[in-house]
């Protein structure tokens, strides 16, 4: 019908949150009477627009609502963007106890070192080197039978396997007559040839030995039965030879602890970066700009956001420890680690806040969250053994405390790292002598990690804060005066009313300046704007009005130390959560979050402080015509919008 009559370029556009702010703006006007506008030398009568019913529209005002109910506000928002974001909620809670239940199959058979050692292994003595014995000697023509009679008593130190002893007979040993022989004897029968060989010389050739070099008993073990035979064949007498290795305190299970642990470990440095995933998505799309610009607090804000994932915190940490209690008896003290990995989930949670402050993206946050904690505790396990390696054994306990305390306090995950040892008592780090430690939340125990995180917990929590609310170190401001005639000038219009004065302004920017690497986007503005007075922000493309409007909000930082922004004589700067008490915007871009019209403008009205919050909403739907789009998500009506709008030829 419309080409028909000539119309051949049109588009249908539904209301979008731009039309609710505009509209009821233009409605309050219509309602108190203000109907011819002055422009210039022109008057304009505002009339409504046809068909829509602006009369008795009626808004209840909002008041300033406490901390405690702003964030009980923001917790059920939380709470409403679950119903329809609930994945990353949900691989991090079912991550770590589907993780918990695996780990748990190293625990077949399991052993828990015990610090007076009973059921260690004792090392072997050399005379088990007999068992299995199979030799090359040479030349042949040196094995006499009282040659024979000095390798059996080599070979037995104490006198007291004489069973043993006529078992070394001539049929033992192989015997050759050069060291051509030698050598390919050894070669060829390498791997059953026990504990070693002999060859004595020949006038071309020194005297030498060979020895097994694995094996149950050890390549010391071998290389000293060897060489006692060696020296008492070359000497043509008998050499009484002890050898004993210290007792190793490790069960063999130790491999399993620590695969245990490296496991459980690492899986839980990742599940809390998934709860970086909403805060990144909130700043990088300017919700959270939006919400603080409309009264958000920062305090409450992120109390709110941090209850909320302690719920998932603390369904997985009692998940967990459930599944390892039920599964073996073999943990110590697992009520202790319970409030580790509790305080471990909290601290990390804190910690994934303040890397989604930067990140560039949802991705960007999830890698860095997770990759530090790993990185940190590969760094500890580095640390870790090579102390017990390297170390003189009387310094081993006391710089392996030094180590865990330093590295401790840069990680949440070196905590859990540790309890994790102290509940396996891997490495004996339970162990005070042959005793256990008498209790388990001393510092050197379960006492250590959890003082650390309550600790990081307030530092990472106050960081948060004072990085968000965007609080400056005092020495870092410099005091730069501005002369109050320019800023009156600019607020004026240059029209010089000398009844201005900058305490009657609502707004002033105070010489401020935007360098992006080496792009200047502002550079020296200054203007202020009366209360009552209408300002208009007027400039090409680039010329640096949103970031001006941006620097104005609190959004982004002056890049000089002596800008600044006065709203109602309160700095941006220095005091931003209390100077955008005084903001109301309107944003040019969709900042809306997951949810619906209706829970859009109900979440604005509650954080407002209206009474009535379901009595404005529905005011404002049926003044701006979006009673079919209510149930429909708010960041889709431009998608609605650009849909409805057909291709051009």
């Amino acid at each position: 019908m419309l080409e028909d009559q000539g119309v051949k370029d049109y588009s249908v556009s539904p209301p979008t949150i731009e039309d609710v702010f505009l509209k009821v703006a233009q409605n309050k006007t219509i309602q108190a009477g203000v109907s011819p506008v002055d422009q210039g030398n022109e008057k304009v009568e505002t009339q409504p627009d046809q068909g829509t019913d602006v009369s008795g529209i009626h808004l209840a005002d909002g008041e300033s609502i406490g901390m405690v109910r702003q964030a009980q506000v923001l917790f059920m928002k939380r709470w409403t963007i679950l119903r329809r974001n609930w994945l990353p909620a949900l691989i991090a809670t079912v991550i770590p106890i589907i993780a918990a239940g695996c780990v748990t199959l190293f625990l077949n058979n399991f052993t828990m070192q015990q610090c007076d050692w009973p059921n260690v292994p004792k090392t072997t003595d050399p005379t088990e080197a007999v068992a299995g014995f199979s030799s090359i000697f040479g030349p042949s023509t040196e094995l006499t039978p009282q040659r024979l009679a000095m390798l059996a008593a080599a070979m037995d130190p104490w006198k007291n396997t004489s069973s043993t002893n006529t078992s070394l007979t001539r049929e033992k040993f192989a015997t050759v007559d050069s060291i051509d022989q030698f050598n390919q004897g050894i070669d060829a029968n390498y791997s059953t040839i026990t504990p070693g060989g002999i060859y004595l010389g020949d006038r071309s050739n020194e005297p030498r030995f060979a020895w097994r070099a694995d094996g149950d008993y050890g390549s010391v073990g071998y290389a000293t039965v060897v060489q006692n035979m060696f020296d008492s064949q070359l000497i043509n007498r008998e050499i009484e030879t002890d050898f004993r290795a210290f007792d190793v305190p490790w069960t063999p299970d130790v491999k399993n602890a620590l695969q245990l642990i490296a496991y459980s470990v690492l899986v839980m440095a990742c599940y809390p970066a998934f709860l970086a995933l909403y805060p990144t998505f909130e700043r990088t799309q300017s919700i959270r700009a939006m919400h603080y610009s409309n009264g958000v607090r920062s305090l409450p804000l992120w109390l709110a956001y941090l209850a909320f994932d302690s719920v998932i915190v603390l369904i997985a940490s009692v998940m967990v420890i459930v599944i390892w209690v039920a599964r073996s008896d073999v943990w110590y003290e697992p009520g202790y680690l319970f409030i580790v990995l509790f305080l471990y989930g909290i601290a990390s949670v804190l910690l994934s806040y303040i890397i989604s402050m930067f990140a560039t993206s949802q991705l960007a946050a999830f890698a860095f969250a997770a990759g530090k904690q790993a990185c940190f505790f590969l760094v500890y396990m580095i640390a870790y053994l090579s102390i017990m390696t390297y170390a003189p054994i009387e310094k081993i306990d006391s710089e392996i405390i030094t180590m865990h305390f330093v590295i401790a306090v840069f990680s949440p995950i070196i905590n859990l790292a540790r309890a994790m040892f102290l509940t396996l008592n891997l490495f004996s780090v339970l162990c005070r002598g042959k005793k256990t430690v008498n209790y388990a939340g001393e510092l050197k125990a379960y006492g250590g990690p959890i003082l650390y995180l309550i600790l990081q917990c307030l530092f990472l929590f106050g960081l948060l804060l004072w990085w968000d609310s965007g609080f400056v170190l005092p020495w870092t401001r410099e005091k730069e005066p501005v002369a109050d005639d320019e800023v009156l000038a600019d607020a004026d219009d240059h029209r010089g009313d000398p009844t201005l004065s900058p305490s009657n302004m609502g707004l002033r920017v105070l010489h401020l300046d935007k360098h992006f690497g080496k792009f200047v986007a502002v550079e020296d503005v200054t203007f202020g704007v009366p209360q009552g007075e209408v300002f208009a922000l007027l400039g090409p493309n680039g010329a640096g009005k949103s970031t001006t409007i941006g620097l104005i909000r609190g959004d982004i930082r002056p890049s000089s130390k002596h800008g600044d922004v006065l709203i109602n004589n309160v700095s941006i700067i220095r005091h931003r959560a209390k100077a955008q008490k005084h903001l109301g915007v309107c944003p040019q871009f969709d900042a809306m979050d997951q949810m619906t019209v209706v829970e859009q403008l109900r979440f604005y009205a509650r954080v407002r402080g209206v009474s009535n919050p379901k009595h404005n909403v529905d005011e404002i739907i049926r003044a701006v015509g979006l009673q079919q789009y209510q149930n429909t998500l708010a960041a889709k009506l431009s998608e609605i919008r650009i849909s409805m709008t057909p291709k051009l030829p």
